[in-house]
């Protein structure tokens, strides 16, 4: 894939990405394993299910981290 210049890591993203939507107990795994590799989208979306309370109990202290 990288011989055609598709970006490897987008499509790793999308899959978290796909599997956190649909099972949101999930979720904040999903979207920490994607934050350690990608930034600050994925950092974002484990803010919003502490934030929220998805996949987790709401929690705004480790949202704000």
């Amino acid at each position: 894939m990288c011989q055609y210049g598709i970006d490897v890591s987008s499509i790793s993203f999308e899959k978290y990405l796909r599997a956190a939507e649909k099972n949101e107990s999930k979720a904040p795994k999903w979207y920490l394993n994607l934050a350690n590799k990608n930034g600050p989208r994925a950092i974002y979306l484990v803010a919003k299910c502490y934030r929220d309370g998805i996949g987790s109990d709401k929690n705004l202290t480790e949202a704000t981290k």
